[in-house]
């Protein structure tokens, strides 16, 4: 769903998500799909108002950032890579990886013993939710390499 595609301003993007969140939040009788979803767009568009480029909805895709990353970690061993929001969560088998990991710019999260890859343009503190929380905010998309008919794709689940 498009939800944030008629705003034109941060402050338009938070107003409109608090009235979403009280209309679907799962404490309030929504349910999590959903509350996830709204999550995932409200996290893009403000990142797109504030790269100051104009939102459109269908330009949530995977970022060439993120296509980069994948390309190079999806066929090594042992590796699970998980988009949640705009996030990319690296876990498993890393240390055999390590300095490949390191060389596409994810940087180790050390509370929840996982790599991590963020937008240039995030602005926050520091981590304080456990992975769990954030998927269970966000949502989680897991890339997986695949083989069908000869021809390797990436598919999402």
């Amino acid at each position: 769903m498009a939800y944030f595609d008629n705003c034109k301003t941060i402050e338009d993007v938070k107003k409109l998500y608090r009235k979403l969140a009280l209309e679907f939040h799962p404490d309030r009788g929504g349910n999590t799909e959903t509350m996830q979803s709204i999550n995932n767009a409200y996290s893009f568009a403000v990142a797109k108002l504030a790269k100051g480029t104009q939102f459109e909805s269908d330009e949530i895709k995977i970022s060439e950032d993120f296509q980069k990353i994948i390309n190079e970690l999806i066929n090594l061993e042992g590796l699970t890579i998980d988009i949640v929001g705009n996030w990319l969560w690296v876990h498993g088998d890393t240390r055999p990886h390590k300095d490949m990991i390191k060389s596409v710019s994810l940087w180790w999260a050390n509370k929840k013993k996982m790599w991590y890859y963020r937008p240039a343009n995030f602005k926050g503190g520091r981590g304080t939710k456990t992975y769990e929380q954030i998927t269970n905010k966000y949502g989680k998309t897991t890339v997986k390499n695949s083989t069908q008919g000869g021809t390797n794709y990436l598919k999402f689940s």
